[in-house]
């Protein structure tokens, strides 16, 4: 088995929901374990049956996850009006000074700065919704 397709086993393994997947092709076997509590995490282990068998464990990268939470209590929106575009989407690099949302508080639309630069991995709150103070509105994989 290549590299290249046991990065596709472990791309497939972190966009489900699926906690586990073992592969065996000529005498060799591959477990991909998720850890379900930070989503990050994936193991592999390689074991090929020799006389001198050997495994070898790659652990990828972890990326830690960092939430944008709302600073207040309010209605979270997308756009700055009905016509606009959305400030962002997922996928989008943002910098500290980006505005990645709206929150109207007391009929005051307060503009949301990131604070940190990234990329948007998830929008985790939904365009017209009460929201919580604190509440996390978007997850960020740091740059």
């Amino acid at each position: 088995m290549k590299i290249d397709e046991i990065k596709k086993l472990i791309q497939m393994l972190k966009n489900s929901d699926i906690k586990e997947i073992e592969f065996e092709e000529n005498g060799t076997k591959i477990k991909l374990i998720r850890d379900i509590a930070s989503k990050d995490i994936v193991t592999t282990v390689i074991e090929r049956p020799t006389a001198n068998s050997k495994k070898i464990i790659v652990e990828e990268e972890k990326k830690e996850a960092f939430f944008i939470k709302s600073s207040m209590p309010g209605t979270f929106y997308r756009k700055p009006s009905p016509d606009s575009p959305n400030y962002v989407k997922e996928g989008d690099i943002i910098n500290e000074s980006s505005i990645v949302c709206i929150i109207e508080a007391m009929k005051i639309f307060n503009e949301i700065k990131s604070g940190i630069n990234g990329k948007i991995v998830k929008i985790l709150a939904k365009d017209g919704e009460g929201i919580e103070y604190d509440q996390p509105l978007f997850e960020i994989e740091k740059l």
